[in-house]
């Protein structure tokens, strides 16, 4: 939402066929729990690119808004779900596979109350919140200590909904994904998917105390 205040401090909501005074200043107004994120825009554009508010100016009798590409407002919470599929992308162990995570985050954080009013916030993670990802039963992190991301706390892997490059989103993606969203160098080829967790039949996933994640699977035997 944009809001514009004239020269005298009115305050007025743009709309078509709407003609405010010189010297009127537009800005991005945010509902309550909405934010303007921190990172892009939509469809890869650089938020640099963007402004924090745009000023009704004249040049002779030719008067025009000083910016039209201003900052828009965003919920400001995270999915409440893990985007388990885009783990795909990473997976270099022949075992491993999207149904072997539990589909669900467990032990969230600081989720909006469900009776919220905005449909778009309520009982989703709010910004700060912690979630963690698992493994389904008879399964278990391919590195069991460690991964390449963040740390394996008792078979869970802690994520954080933070606002940055890729606005509001939780952190292992704002890491892996570059200027489209995911984990792949502009000629397509995987540059940070290794950062996703795999998910593997337990008894094939290497044990606490080893950190090898990338090795030779061409004669690997199940």
């Amino acid at each position: 939402m944009v809001r514009c205040v004239d020269p005298n401090g009115g305050i007025h909501v743009p709309a078509d066929g709407l003609s405010l005074p010189v010297g009127t200043i537009c800005s991005p107004h945010c509902p309550p729990d909405w934010i303007i994120p921190a990172g892009m825009q939509m469809g890869g554009s650089d938020n640099t690119a963007f402004v924090d508010q745009s000023v009704c100016e004249c040049e002779g009798r030719v008067c025009r808004y000083s910016d039209r590409k201003m900052k828009s407002c965003v919920p400001g919470v995270c999915s409440g779900e893990p985007y388990i599929w885009r783990f795909e992308n990473g997976f270099s162990h022949p075992g491993a596979d999207e149904a072997n995570f539990n589909p669900n985050f467990v032990s969230c954080t600081n989720l909006m109350p469900a009776s919220h009013p905005d449909p778009k916030i309520a009982g989703l993670p709010a910004l700060g919140s912690k979630c963690s990802i698992e493994c389904a039963p008879g399964f278990s992190f391919y590195e069991d200590d460690t991964g390449p991301y963040g740390v394996y706390t008792n078979g869970k892997l802690e994520l954080e909904c933070i606002n940055r490059e890729h606005g509001v989103q939780w952190n292992i993606f704002q890491d892996a994904w570059g200027n489209w969203n995911d984990c792949f160098s502009d000629d397509e080829r995987p540059e940070t998917c290794q950062m996703y967790p795999q998910c593997v039949p337990t008894g094939q996933h290497i044990p606490t105390g080893r950190k090898k994640r990338d090795f030779d699977f061409e004669n690997f035997e199940v």
